[in-house]
């Protein structure tokens, strides 16, 4: 299988043979390359000012960047939204990113004795409208995917094992421009030990900055917009890297309160072609859907097993699906890596086998 460099992302070029036809298909990568915008900002907090506030209008998430951080011993920040209910803590000194808030309102508070801290920029992540005007899709007919709420009841198994799916926003410089952005994709936890997998295209250790990993991001009923408590952790360390099987495998801060949301095992034998399938995915930086049917409420299937290390899809799917699990109907094990859509010839989402992955990750699984 031939895996191709062209510009700034990923080109995959595979053999699709279909009767006495060879037709050589072409995908792109499916993280969304920003999901919001930077701007300057001037911002401060010490002992005379203990807090300030941060709003933008219609902003579906704030990420701050601290550029002065002087923290006597036992002071501490918090960034929050407005309601307080999303606390981010950040102690010691030196600049960093703070993990991003939802909502158009960030607080930042000084507590517990003295100390300074400047803000210089921030990311506007972009609002669920804004999110979906940009994302490019890749949808077979009509779009079959769904809120993850909505297959509760029909699909329960598949429900429950998507819990371990979480979107990943990493903040990375674009070495094209040097300019810093946000990329919107998904991971997923894979083990009952402190392991994610994610896609190189989205999480690579050479443009790496941060990142922030958001469990249960999803709306609490089918056709409400209310979103259902979730848990927001950081991208600690990067364990192992392909950029030509395009996986990432890392691990993250705080993972005992990941624990709730179980995990994901895999199935390291080669797929068979018309296996029943299922994809858990945060679709344009949005909520997680689920991709399970197909047209005419048909079940997703592999079509195709590509001669190498990749399989093909007719599941629904839009950027900022990269990094998705392929999952079995029938397991509920991963199958594949979702990475790219389509761009030309016949309808098809691709996603590596974890059959060439898990012997390069299976010494890092602890």
């Amino acid at each position: 299988m031939l895996r191709m460099l062209t510009a700034s992302f990923l080109l995959i070029t595979g053999l699709l043979v279909t009767g006495d036809a060879i037709k050589t298909p072409t995908f792109t990568p499916q993280a969304m390359e920003s999901d919001g915008t930077q701007e300057a900002v001037s911002a401060r907090v010490d002992e005379h000012s203990p807090s300030t506030v941060i709003h933008r209008a219609d902003a579906g998430y704030l990420k701050l960047h601290f550029d002065s951080l002087h923290l006597q011993p036992g002071a501490y920040l918090t960034v929050s939204d407005s309601s307080g209910s999303q606390a981010r803590t950040i102690r010691g000194s030196g600049p960093q990113w703070a993990v991003s808030v939802e909502g158009d309102t960030a607080i930042i508070a000084l507590h517990n004795g003295s100390g300074s801290a400047t803000v210089d920029t921030l990311f506007r992540g972009y609002s669920a409208q804004e999110m979906q005007e940009r994302a490019v899709t890749n949808i077979c007919g009509t779009d079959q995917s769904q809120e993850i709420a909505c297959f509760k009841a029909t699909f329960p198994a598949e429900f429950e094992h998507s819990a371990a799916v979480a979107q990943a926003r990493i903040t990375f410089k674009d070495p094209a421009d040097g300019k810093t952005k946000i990329a919107a994709c998904t991971a997923f936890r894979i083990g009952a030990t402190n392991r994610m997998l994610t896609n190189n295209h989205c999480l690579s250790p050479s443009t790496w900055i941060s990142g922030d990993i958001l469990f249960n991001y999803q709306c609490a009923t089918c056709t409400g917009t209310e979103l259902s408590p979730g848990t927001t952790v950081a991208v600690d360390q990067i364990l192992t890297t392909d950029a030509g099987l395009d996986f990432t495998l890392f691990t993250v801060t705080d993972f005992v309160a990941t624990a709730q949301y179980g995990w994901l095992n895999v199935d390291p034998s080669t797929p068979v072609k018309g296996g029943q399938i299922y994809i858990p995915q945060h679709p344009g930086g949005g909520t997680k859907k689920l991709a399970v049917l197909t047209e005419g409420d048909g079940i997703c299937t592999v079509n195709t097993v590509y001669t190498g290390d990749m399989i093909g899809y007719e599941c629904d799917t839009r950027k900022g699906t990269s990094g998705s699990p392929v999952v079995s109907r029938q397991s509920h094990k991963v199958i594949a890596l979702h990475f790219a859509g389509s761009t030309e010839g016949p309808c098809m989402n691709i996603g590596t086998d974890m059959s060439v992955i898990w012997p390069k990750i299976k010494d890092y699984m602890g």
